[in-house]
């Protein structure tokens, strides 16, 4: 996945709603292939989504239709989402899941990495991507917070906890199974370096 857009960017990531990212797929600096004028021509349409975190599904909207390449609703902004309680005394809200997609249900418990559904163009959209934000209460358009992600791969290098830059490419972690494995603790396991 590449990063969209990062904090505060130019776009949409600004005032009360600053801090949150996007994720496109993307080959060679475009996000589709052909004239990108259906859905299906974006890389990023119809991708499994992960789970950032562990925690309580608490609200799920599943079924708003996908915009066509171009197109935003601007009456349902966040899409089909999924908002997650990690019961740290924050959420974290995922949004335009494509159309009937979400593999979740509320009141679910889930861990990260877990599959949620896959990326659409739901909401205020004009292409398909994932918007990933941290936020202070439950209420959908709620004050994001600071956050970062921990556990990913970026080029191939291993990123303990960090803000990837906007164009950066980056794997979760636990979507590489050599690297999942070779980063999980057992107990009393010593490693030297």
């Amino acid at each position: 996945w590449t990063v969209w857009q990062g904090f505060n960017s130019s776009w949409t990531h600004q005032g009360r709603w600053q801090y949150a990212y996007d994720f496109v797929i993307d080959k060679e600096g475009q996000t589709y292939r052909r004239g990108g004028t259906r859905l299906e021509d974006y890389y990023a349409f119809k991708k499994p989504v992960l789970s950032p975190c562990k925690g309580r599904i608490i609200k799920v909207v599943a079924n708003l239709p996908d915009n066509q390449p171009g197109v935003v609703d601007k009456t349902n902004n966040w899409g089909n989402l999924v908002l997650i309680d990690t019961t740290l005394g924050y959420f974290v809200e995922l949004s335009h899941f494509a159309q009937n997609t979400i593999r979740v249900k509320e009141g679910e418990w889930v861990e990260a990495c877990a599959m949620l559904g896959l990326c659409g163009n739901s909401g205020y959209s004009p292409q398909p991507h994932i918007h990933v934000q941290v936020q202070a209460t439950a209420q959908l358009g709620a004050l994001t917070l600071p956050f970062s992600f921990h556990g990913y791969l970026e080029l191939e290098r291993f990123v303990a906890n960090d803000l990837p830059a906007e164009n950066s490419r980056v794997q979760p972690i636990c979507a590489n199974r050599t690297m999942d494995f070779q980063t999980a603790f057992v107990l009393d396991q010593q490693f030297t370096f």
